[in-house]
């Protein structure tokens, strides 16, 4: 999945939206703007949290600790886990140049 962030400084990535706008009101500087590839990380070479949506297998509320993707549910996301709905996954983030 393509996705757009702020590049906070070397091979750190935050305030993740799908266009270039959002990450802006974040504050971030147009230099700092990057592209960026994200797959679930199955090698241990993790560098944040999401969850992933079972739907369509998008990635939403992507942040650097598990703790702070299950704050952005009521539940944590339990319910959607125990129904397979979606799942907190670890990604890997890789910028696009």
């Amino acid at each position: 999945m393509e996705i757009y962030c702020e590049r906070t400084d070397k091979d750190t990535y935050a305030n993740f939206f799908s266009n270039k706008i959002a990450v802006s009101m974040c504050g971030a500087s147009a230099n700092n703007i990057v592209k960026v590839f994200i797959t679930e990380a199955l090698d241990g070479e993790a560098s944040h949290w999401a969850y992933k949506e079972g739907a369509d297998g998008s990635y939403h509320y992507i942040y650097g600790s598990r703790r702070q993707v299950e704050m952005c549910s009521p539940d944590f996301f339990q319910s959607d886990i125990a129904n397979g709905t979606g799942k907190i996954v670890q990604i890997k983030v890789k910028e696009i140049l």
